[in-house]
């Protein structure tokens, strides 16, 4: 109940301080933030998904209006592109069996992943012009990564994370299907500097990157069950998004039924509390799972 009040607070602090000048309006903001913060990590923390659903859109519009009333500060806008990021994987992707239902929520998710993405590439831009860095070729682009250090580790994540996920909505777009091997070589440079950083998320990110492009177009079954194994591993095997994604992913390129349905079994079958911090994250995974199981007859 504390963190409830601690946000609404802060919501009123910053609604006012909008009406105030520049610099004190982002001292405000920059302050609350604090308070804010805790909400988040309660809100990835709900086993609710009903709860969590329903208040999403408003954490997401209090949390966009801060970062843009403080676009120096890289938290906030972090912060940003992870819920925009997390509320699109969770809530609209693979959300419903409705197909036409489902078209309309991927939609919506490429859309919300590109603006994550560009909130994640404003923490980024104040370490270096990220902006340039995506005109680059790949080469050169390889290389102004070695500019980041482990201290910049959240902000590639999240923009990989998010461009990734987007070119992922956007197949039938060439021009963003061109970006991939640079969402590859962000996540490589990820893992030279912090592996562990988000259950393993950048062989997360690597996984689904092999794994969503048949072997034609560059596509690795065997380095996708690799980077699977590796981001399982670091996840003290408790991060089920990652369990669901490999299944989702691999087991469909590999037309493998039997593991399918014994991933996503484990999925559904596994504790509710295997780990409280990602809760939410947990429980949509067993949502998503059910869904996908009862249409194996049909992707068989």
């Amino acid at each position: 109940m504390r963190r409830w009040k601690s946000t609404f607070v802060a919501s009123l602090c910053v609604v006012g301080a909008f009406n105030l000048g520049c610099n004190y309006k982002q001292m405000v903001i920059n302050s609350s933030y604090l308070m804010v913060d805790e909400a988040i990590i309660s809100f990835f923390a709900e086993p609710d998904t009903q709860l969590a659903a329903q208040a999403a859109p408003a954490n997401l519009k209090l949390l966009e209006g801060m970062a843009k009333g403080a676009p120096e500060n890289a938290d906030i806008q972090l912060a940003t592109a992870q819920l925009y990021g997390m509320y699109a994987l969770g809530f609209l992707e693979d959300s419903t069996a409705d197909e036409d239902a489902q078209e309309a929520a991927n939609a919506r998710a490429a859309q919300l992943y590109l603006r994550a993405f560009g909130y994640a590439q404003k923490a980024l831009q104040q370490q270096v012009d990220f902006k340039s860095m995506m005109t680059m070729d790949i080469e050169q682009f390889r290389e102004a990564l070695k500019h980041f250090e482990k201290e910049d580790v959240p902000a590639l994540f999240w923009a990989a994370f998010n461009w990734g996920l987007y070119i992922n909505m956007s197949r039938s777009d060439l021009q963003a299907i061109g970006d991939l091997p640079k969402v590859q070589a962000m996540a490589n440079r990820i893992i030279e500097l912090d592996e562990r950083y988000y259950y393993g998320g950048a062989h997360l990110i690597l996984m689904v990157y092999n794994g969503v492009l048949g072997p034609a177009m560059g596509g690795n079954p065997k380095m996708t069950k690799q980077a699977y194994y590796k981001a399982w591993r670091i996840s003290g095997r408790k991060f089920l998004m990652t369990k669901y994604l490999f299944a989702r992913y691999y087991c469909l390129q590999t037309q493998n039924r039997w593991y399918f349905e014994k991933l996503l079994n484990e999925i559904i079958d596994a504790p509710d509390n295997l780990l409280e911090s990602q809760s939410l994250a947990n429980a949509l995974a067993k949502e998503k799972a059910a869904r996908l199981l009862a249409q194996v007859d049909d992707l068989f």
